[in-house]
């Protein structure tokens, strides 16, 4: 099973990405859908923010419902789940990274990045600089699995 971080802007047009993704691979996909935000600069602004109940709040019953029906939709993916990283740093973004066990990053070739707070934070550059697989083409995803694959067995 590989572990795919995707950024997300929250919105259902964001997620059709992880069809063409299932499409282009047999293995089972664990699909995390990832939004970074910027840590509060102080106490105060830590306190003012009311920080992860309102982000969860981007989380609409909409995108639920199209998480759902993608993953029934195609028997590979055996999870969907919206994960936040609040940090801004390489440093942080490689221990997110280890911490969820992420294989493959996929920044999609029509990504761009939206601001859905004041504290959204462009993950682009933390993607690129990661040292792990990233892919700009869902169809990618079967030569680094493949790869995988390969040198399990």
């Amino acid at each position: 099973m590989n572990t795919i971080l995707i950024p997300t802007d929250f919105t259902v047009g964001s997620l059709e990405i992880m069809n063409t993704l299932a499409r282009s691979t047999d293995n089972k996909l664990n699909i995390i859908l990832f939004h970074a935000f910027d840590m509060p600069g102080s106490l105060v602004e830590a306190m003012s923010r009311a920080g992860i109940n309102s982000h969860n709040k981007l989380i609409t019953e909409n995108l639920r419902l199209a998480c759902k029906r993608i993953r029934a939709n195609n028997s590979n993916i055996t999870n969907i789940s919206f994960r936040n990283m609040y940090g801004t740093t390489i440093a942080a973004f490689k221990n997110y990274a280890e911490a969820n066990a992420i294989d493959i990053l996929l920044l999609p070739p029509a990504y761009r990045f939206v601001y859905v707070t004041r504290e959204s934070v462009d993950p682009t550059r933390m993607f690129k600089k990661s040292g792990l697989p990233l892919i700009t083409d869902p169809s990618q995803i079967a030569g680094i699995t493949g790869a995988e694959t390969a040198a399990k067995t």
